[in-house]
């Protein structure tokens, strides 16, 4: 008798014991769900430091900003829009490594239309073939009667347009105008190209671009000749009043101190660009259409 009850103690304590286990194993269980739960709670607020931190930067560190980027800025500042507010440089200019996802996002909405040196954007890989429509040695003053090439046709600018109505019309010309025409002239030659470019496709937003600098050691013309150009188109755009037409000077981030393309961006010859130079005209100017 007294054999069974120790076996029937020996059993109970058993009992008990996995019991114990049990409730243990259930306890542990809990709170790692319950861990796991404030994890990914915690996860999906917002980082209350970073809110905090965002918000002194911009009331004790406003970003530069530069209005002649973008000529109707002046009139746009009457619909309560101030210059400053219009172009935060600090957030356009990315890094470059950047690009490729504004390019992605634009791909299929930009068009450039230019010469030799806008050749480059497709030459260098950085927008498709269709999407950059330049023939070497043309200008302003020419563009309306050059034919370009386009899906295996020969065909007038204008035309182009009319058959592909890009959301956005990027015009780099200039270089060759410059030792031609004088500066009222590649003025007036510009607008009247503004003007058959809306007239071909009124619904696309028009970007005139910068004439691009030269290196130092070319002899073909002089920065200052090329900003009193850029200054040019500065007012016709503003004088224009078009609210689908807009001025930018990208070409100002390729220069240095001294006013003269940085040699890394030149392929050689001082005058036509290397790769990296249209990643920086890029970043700018895709970057822009944010703000536009």
């Amino acid at each position: 008798m007294i054999i069974k009850n120790i076996r029937i103690d020996k059993y109970k304590r058993r009992q008990i014991t996995a019991l114990a286990l049990l409730i243990l194993a259930i306890v542990i269980l809990v709170n790692m769900v319950k861990c796991t739960a404030r994890v990914l709670r915690d996860k999906d607020k917002p980082d209350a430091d970073y809110e905090i931190s965002q918000s002194e930067s911009s009331e004790t560190e406003p970003a530069e900003t530069e209005a002649e980027d973008l000529s109707y800025s002046e009139i746009r500042s009457k619909l309560d829009f101030t210059p400053e507010e219009e172009l935060p440089l600090e957030n356009a200019v990315l890094p470059a490594d950047d690009v490729s996802l504004i390019n992605e996002k634009y791909l299929s909405d930009v068009v450039i239309i230019g010469d030799s040196i806008s050749k480059g954007y497709s030459v260098y890989g950085r927008l498709k073939e269709d999407n950059v429509l330049a023939v070497g040695s043309i200008g302003v003053r020419n563009v309306l009667e050059t034919d370009f090439t386009y899906q295996g046709y020969n065909l007038k600018i204008t035309d182009i347009l009319d058959r592909k109505k890009p959301k956005y019309i990027f015009v780099s010309l200039g270089m060759n105008d410059i030792n031609i025409r004088t500066a009222e002239q590649y003025s007036s030659d510009y607008r009247n190209f503004i003007s058959e470019i809306r007239n071909a496709t009124p619904e696309s937003t028009v970007i005139v671009t910068a004439v691009t600098p030269v290196s130092r050691q070319t002899t073909f013309t002089k920065n200052e000749t090329i900003d009193l150009y850029n200054e040019t188109l500065r007012k016709l755009v503003f004088d224009l009043q078009d609210d689908k037409v807009f001025y930018v000077n990208a070409a100002r981030y390729l220069k240095g101190s001294d006013n003269y393309l940085i040699p890394d961006y030149s392929s050689g010859d001082g005058i036509h660009l290397a790769a990296e130079a249209y990643d920086q005209l890029l970043t700018y100017m895709l970057t822009m259409l944010e703000w536009i």
